[in-house]
């Protein structure tokens, strides 16, 4: 191999020691090692008659000026990506989309006036802000059809004959509008604001016992308190510490809007709503972007319920194996006849004699009771302690985090025989 250095030939031909030590250690080379080197009358060194430090860069024999590096500059953040127009009144469309129903005429059709989309159903109504400036009604899935499939552009207005004109790469759409002729939804003006994200767990847990479906008010609804919420099926109970003191006392609100507020991702942000005196007849809540989502409240109230869980018990530690118990001999219970499993000391029976069906060991365990074996299972990851023994007809259990505790109480199907 042959490099060429110039400056350092013209030095070793001249025997100049302090020029050529100098430029030398600039190469990483000693005096010594130039003596001993091989020159060819170009300044050419042969290296094969050199030790050369691995850790040393030789530079090239001809370098390329440097090309400017491209990419963002030091310090600067990637901006995220701003949503298409379809992809913004999308986003809009799935928040209100909840609502949607077959209970009214209108409950199928999104009402684009005023800069808001909104859906009503005569029970609960949503709104989320939108870019476009329309005035009508289309009907929801269609829309949602069309916006999936216009590509990347997207022109919409409205046609004389009452219409939404879509129109995107591909897509022509004339999507149908119901013409409402009732008075504009709107969310209730917020009476509180700050940070109510605690809310949707509190529904989410008290939410695992009503039913959309419940034959009465306090199945089918959850009551939201001053630090509490509270839920039941008529057969359990589950109460859910929220924390949030500012709130009005005896709130009846329906499963489906505690559901959509659970599962919405925005954060909360304020609470408005229709006082008559005594409770609220309508709720709304608010989150972070003007979006909104609002019920109708029930008249009916719910009964007192300070009887059934401030009472005085004794939690302990729910005994280690319980809910495998319960799930390894609830395949052998006869459920045509019964959901029932039964309590014996030491032991979770499938039936109510050890003859028949399935038994599972369970140390610590006292017996006497049965319980319907599903619902155990429905409120299981709220029981870190349970009370057997306080009370004949029922077990008292303890949960949730230190933060937001949660306590409950599950009624016996009675004494196991």
């Amino acid at each position: 191999m042959r490099v060429h250095f110039p400056e350092l030939y013209e030095a070793h031909r001249l025997r100049d020691k302090e020029f050529l030590t100098r430029m030398a250690a600039d190469y990483g080379l000693t005096y010594e090692e130039f003596e001993a080197s091989n020159w060819d009358n170009e300044g050419n060194l042969e290296m094969s008659e050199v030790e050369i430090d691995n850790g040393v860069q030789m530079p090239p024999a001809e370098a390329e000026p440097a090309k400017p590096k491209r990419g963002r500059k030091p310090g600067s953040k990637n901006s995220a990506k701003k949503p298409s127009q379809a992809e913004q009144l999308e986003a809009a469309l799935a928040f209100v989309s909840p609502v949607e129903s077959d209970l009214q005429d209108f409950s199928q059709y999104v009402s684009l006036t005023a800069g808001t989309a909104v859906m009503y159903n005569g029970q609960m109504a949503a709104g989320h802000p939108i870019v476009e400036e329309l005035t009508l009604s289309p009907h929801l899935e269609k829309l949602q059809a069309a916006l999936k499939r216009c590509g990347k552009t997207l022109v919409i207005t409205e046609t004389e004959a009452g219409q939404l004109s879509i129109k995107g790469d591909k897509l022509r759409a004339l999507v149908p509008c119901f013409e409402y002729t009732g008075q504009a939804v709107a969310g209730d003006t917020a009476m509180v604001t700050g940070d109510f994200n605690a809310l949707k767990e509190a529904f989410k847990v008290c939410g695992t016992l009503a039913s959309e479906n419940g034959e009465r008010v306090i199945e089918a609804s959850l009551l939201l308190e001053p630090n509490v919420c509270t839920g039941t099926n008529g057969a359990a109970m589950l109460q859910y510490w929220h924390g949030i003191a500012g709130l009005p006392p005896g709130t009846v609100i329906p499963k489906a809007f505690a559901a959509a507020v659970a599962k919405c991702p925005l954060n909360i942000t304020g609470i408005g709503g229709n006082w008559n005196g005594e409770f609220l007849t309508s709720v709304t809540f608010w989150f972070e972007n003007g979006a909104w989502l609002k019920t109708q409240c029930y008249n009916d109230r719910w009964p007192s319920i300070d009887h059934i869980l401030n009472v005085i018990t004794a939690p302990v530690d729910v005994p280690a194996g319980l809910f495998e118990a319960i799930d390894a001999v609830e395949a052998f219970v006869d459920h045509a006849k019964t959901s029932a499993i039964h309590f014996a000391d030491g032991m979770v029976m499938s039936h109510s004699e050890a003859i028949t069906g399935a038994q599972y060991e369970v140390n610590g365990l006292p017996g006497g009771k049965r319980f319907n074996g599903k619902l155990i299972k429905q409120v299981s990851p709220w029981v870190k302690t349970l009370d057997l023994l306080s009370h004949n007809d029922r077990a008292f259990f303890f949960g949730g985090e230190a933060a937001n505790p949660v306590r409950g109480v599950l009624m016996c199907m009675g004494p196991a025989s």
